[in-house]
């Protein structure tokens, strides 16, 4: 008998009043996750059949996010309310040198934490925020960003580039008195 022809036939049996599968309420982060899902057999009726299970649980392997850089930094969005020295035109979000951009993770993003790098602002450890230190110059801002869990070091995206929305703008007029 054919695999194809098995699946067909299993397709085929009405067993949803006599079996139920229930996953555990849990935080899952990537690794194995013991004893997640249980099978339940319920009462059967008298027939010429029978169900029996080896064993009525088994285990889920979480594996590492795989979206991509857009989709994931579409979950992020700039907090303005714990931003400072920011102003945004065409798409472009602006910092002065002294400012940072206060960044949120939507709920539905499956992360509660923002790990961003800058590699070109003398900073290159891990924050929520991008940080303008006071000295530096007019330029784009580059770094890395990834998402993670608090609860689980191993639960993490991928490390990808910032998107290049994001500019110090260090100039400022100057006004002459002669």
């Amino acid at each position: 008998m054919t695999q194809k022809k098995k699946k067909l036939i299993f397709e085929n049996l009405d067993i949803k009043e006599f079996l139920e599968v229930s996953v555990k309420q849990d935080k899952y982060m990537v690794g194995e996750v013991k004893d997640s899902l249980t099978l339940t057999i319920k009462d059967v009726p008298n027939g010429n059949f029978k169900f029996a299970a080896d064993k009525l649980t088994a285990n889920i392997t979480i594996k590492q996010d795989e979206r991509s850089a857009e989709n994931l930094w579409s979950h992020i969005s700039i907090n303005n309310d714990s931003s400072k020295n920011i102003y945004q035109k065409d798409g472009v979000t602006f910092i002065k040198p002294g400012g940072y951009i206060g960044l949120n993770l939507q709920e539905d993003s499956g992360y509660n934490k923002i790990n961003i790098r800058t590699t070109n602002l003398g900073t290159n450890e891990y924050a929520d925020k991008i940080s303008i230190p006071e000295t530096v110059v007019s330029k784009d801002v580059v770094g890395k960003f990834y998402l993670s869990h608090k609860e689980g070091d191993a639960t993490r995206t991928k490390e990808y580039d910032l998107p290049d929305t994001f500019k110090v703008d260090a100039d400022a007029p100057v006004i002459d008195f002669c």
